[in-house]
């Protein structure tokens, strides 16, 4: 969960995703649209994985060759070519999308910071373009080293992943609810789970599920910047309220209806694919789906009620 709330709500590509939208009913539709599709990820990721067992069976080196064997036994020659086609523009949207973010961050965080000169329009895109270019040729050069990692490209990057997702967390939600933390509480958090979790997942090799040491490391970066803001405090923020490009920020209409929703469904989907559903021989799949039916129900109502009511 930690995880993905980083990627949703303060990883730069997707927030810059949503900051583009035209109002914020525009971006909370996008944005829940988006979640919708996350909740299809089983059938995404593992089905795929489950198909690959079971066709090519155990023992496949590197275990990354898995999914473009299982194209490859499975789709005719004609739907190979289409399949690589769609599979690398997405690739590259994705890729795109990431490099302009990096960018972003660069010229509207980084570059103030180590310049106080006033920079134009024009001079911050010719930085952006730099950094871009830069950022894609670190990439291309590092990129063909991940395939040696042992346990595949995808556990590997989440592991990686774990150096920064887990304390950008920690800080966004002590931004959200603390005023006086310094930001040099913060960076002493930041390095100091940088260390600790690059000590405890490769340099002891804690046998602990790497995921169990990002969640506790999550209190430990928390508990440690507010100690630390008892110390090292700031002059409380004032929230700044003012639209400045007068851009529409009522509400969809339909917001809260669709979050409800939404954390109904992960509940839901996590309890079908666990031993009480799917994952058992003594599950009731159908017990699942007629509770998932019958709070779905209730919470249609309860928000046609309170429209009633409001009206």
């Amino acid at each position: 969960m930690l995880v993905h709330f980083f990627y949703w709500t303060t990883n730069q590509a997707i927030v810059q995703r949503a900051l583009g939208a035209k109002d914020l009913a525009s971006g909370q539709k996008g944005i829940l649209v988006a979640a919708l599709f996350l909740l299809l990820m089983p059938l995404i990721l593992n089905l795929p994985g489950l198909l690959s067992f079971h066709i090519l069976g155990e023992g496949l080196k590197p275990i990354d060759a898995s999914y473009p064997e299982l194209v490859n036994r499975t789709f005719p020659t004609v739907l190979q070519g289409f399949f690589i086609a769609a599979l690398f523009g997405a690739i590259l949207s994705t890729f795109n999308s990431f490099l302009n973010s990096a960018a972003t961050i660069y010229c509207k965080d980084l570059l103030p910071s180590i310049s106080k000169r006033k920079f134009s329009d024009e001079e911050l895109i010719l930085y952006a373009k730099k950094v871009s270019t830069v950022m894609a040729i670190v990439t291309m050069i590092f990129a063909p080293l991940l395939m040696f990692g042992t346990d595949g490209i995808f556990l590997l990057t989440k592991r990686f992943a774990g150096f920064v997702n887990i304390p950008i967390v920690a800080l966004f939600a002590i931004g959200l609810f603390n005023k006086t933390v310094s930001g040099l509480a913060a960076r002493i958090a930041l390095f100091t789970h940088i260390v600790l979790y690059f000590c405890i997942v490769w340099v002891f090799d804690v046998k602990i599920n790497f995921v169990y040491v990002m969640a506790a490391l999550f209190v430990f970066d928390v508990v440690l910047m507010l100690i630390l803001g008892i110390f090292l405090k700031r002059t409380p923020y004032e929230e700044n309220k003012i639209n400045h490009a007068d851009i529409n920020l009522t509400n969809w209409k339909y917001a809260s209806l669709t979050v409800c929703s939404l954390i109904l469904g992960l509940f839901i989907l996590y309890a079908l694919l666990s031993p009480i559903g799917l994952a058992s021989e003594n599950g009731n799949p159908k017990l699942v789906v007629g509770i998932y039916a019958l709070l779905q129900i209730i919470i249609l109502i309860f928000f046609a009620l309170k429209k009633n009511k409001q009206a």
